[in-house]
């Protein structure tokens, strides 16, 4: 089992992330994510949130499908975003991975706030981030990814240094590379095959595949 949590960035292509859910997921939409979630013709397990950004309309519509005490509501004046709530609570759950949508978006701030939550949930639960562009997730140790030759793979580091980078299956392939965080060496790389591999030594390594 898996848990969804939608937020309220932004989702243009609703029937690729439609993609990711199946039956059986338990879905935590973070406030204004449910109006993603109705798109998506997904009825939301729980709604959370200080409900600032869930419009009247959307919360009519939800009222016909969600159980009032599905509805979880906290103060404005709190020191968790929404995203981050519907995450702790997903964990509660106990799922085998979560994954996160609608996590980015025009604000910069709330984009890298939800990016940074993969590093603070990295040891209860792998967490994929999604968009309509990107797969985003942190690793500690090794990785293999299953895609189409052509697939670009970027590696940034989430922690100062980044050891013992290895890759297979890449273009421009890595051995034993020290990585230092701001180092752009890791952006723009090309599967070549239907697998590739990507192994570190110690510290933590956000792995993003990208398509245009």
């Amino acid at each position: 089992m898996k848990c969804i949590v939608i937020a309220n960035g932004h989702i243009g292509d609703y029937e690729r992330h439609r993609k990711y859910v199946k039956k059986g997921d338990i879905i935590f939409c973070a406030d204004g994510g449910a109006r993603h979630a109705l798109e998506m013709n997904i009825v939301p397990d729980y709604v959370l949130g200080d409900f600032d950004s869930l419009d009247s309309q959307i919360k009519a519509r939800l009222d016909n499908m969600v159980k009032p005490e599905q509805f979880i509501g906290f103060s404005r004046e709190k020191d968790k975003t929404d995203t981050h709530l519907a995450v702790e609570m997903a964990l509660e759950k106990k799922p085998g991975k979560i994954i996160l949508m609608g996590a980015t978006g025009s604000r910069l701030d709330h984009t890298l706030a939800n990016i940074c939550l993969m590093t603070a949930f990295e040891n209860a639960v792998p967490i994929l981030l999604v968009n309509d562009n990107n797969e985003l997730i942190l690793i500690n140790r090794s990785i293999t990814l299953h895609g189409e030759p052509g697939e670009e793979i970027s590696l940034l580091p989430l922690t100062p240094t980044v050891y013992g980078l290895t890759t297979a299956g890449l273009k421009w392939p890595l051995y034993d590379r020290t990585l230092v965080m701001g180092d752009s060496l890791g952006i723009s790389n090309v599967m070549l095959e239907s697998t590739a591999s990507v192994t570190i030594k110690e510290g933590r390594l956000l792995v993003i595949r990208s398509r245009d």
